[in-house]
């Protein structure tokens, strides 16, 4: 006795909400399959083709030939508004990004995970979310919004950690550097690396970058295991020779000899190893 087409529709829905993907797109197909011209079947499979994330055009068009059949059918409807929103707002983002436009980005990323959502029934539409959560985690690190960017891309790898791209893992490596737990960043650029390999679609050189940007890792943790002589001056890393000097002076004067004649030998042998760190410095 063949298996009524509702109930194809229902094994669909089960497995949309056990967030069983795979098996949800193997249900959707036997339902079109046993039932074609039925639309609540083949809104389904577009459900399935929307979150799917790159098949949002495929989906689309499935859309379009359901309300041919069903020109009422309400599900379609709201489906086919909902893919022409994202795929607009992922599209804008994508523009925004290119362009340098950061903030514009994340606010098209933002705007095109609400319109997915996360509800249970639709199985917290994981691909085409952990997508743009991917996208927005590297927008939010270039703005240097580091602790948002983590959360982004955090959840992102726990909605989709087995398709994850090595380009993700690098990105939430970046992060954890940026914010100085150069452990983490070290497990992650070691874990992207494995996915690169095993990836048919990286390549050697995608690789050896990952590479390069471990090796970047270890002699940053090296690094920060010796004394921060920036910190000591009280200047950022990133200051120019003429703050250095002014800082240097400033502290001198401070604690000069004649001033100070106890805290001078102390202060001397903190100082001292920051021209050697930045040896163009001595003598000008």
């Amino acid at each position: 006795m063949p298996c009524p087409s509702e109930w194809r529709v229902w094994k669909v829905e089960l497995e949309l909400v056990r967030e069983n993907w795979d098996l949800a797109s193997i249900a959707a197909n036997e339902a079109v399959h046993s039932s074609p011209n039925s639309p609540d079947a083949l809104v389904l499979r577009e459900l399935v083709l929307f979150f799917g994330g790159p098949k949002m055009s495929r989906a689309l068009q499935h859309i379009v030939q359901t309300l041919h059949l069903d020109p009422g059918h309400e599900m379609a409807q709201k489906l086919r508004k909902r893919v022409k929103e994202v795929e607009r707002l992922k599209e804008e983002g994508n523009m925004a990004f290119k362009q340098g436009r950061l903030e514009e980005a994340v606010e098209r990323y933002e705007e095109a995970l609400e319109r997915i959502g996360k509800s249970e029934e639709e199985g917290k539409g994981p691909q085409i979310r952990a997508t743009l959560l991917g996208n927005n985690a590297t927008a939010l690190f270039k703005l240097n919004e580091n602790e948002k960017a983590v959360e982004a891309s955090d959840e992102s790898l726990d909605l989709s950690p087995h398709s994850f791209k090595a380009l993700r893992t690098r990105t939430s490596a970046r992060i954890n550097l940026n914010l100085k737990k150069y452990n983490a960043a070290i497990g992650n650029f070691k874990s992207a690396i494995r996915e690169a390999s095993a990836e048919g679609s990286a390549t050697d050189a995608d690789v050896r970058a990952l590479k390069q940007e471990l090796k970047k890792a270890g002699v940053a943790l090296k690094m920060s295991k010796t004394k921060d002589y920036y910190k000591i001056l009280g200047v950022h890393t990133e200051c120019t020779e003429v703050e250095i000097k002014k800082e240097y002076w400033k502290e001198s004067l401070k604690h000069h000899p004649d001033r100070c004649l106890l805290i001078a030998p102390f202060l001397l042998s903190l100082l001292l190893p920051f021209f050697f760190f930045v040896p163009e410095l001595v003598g000008n």
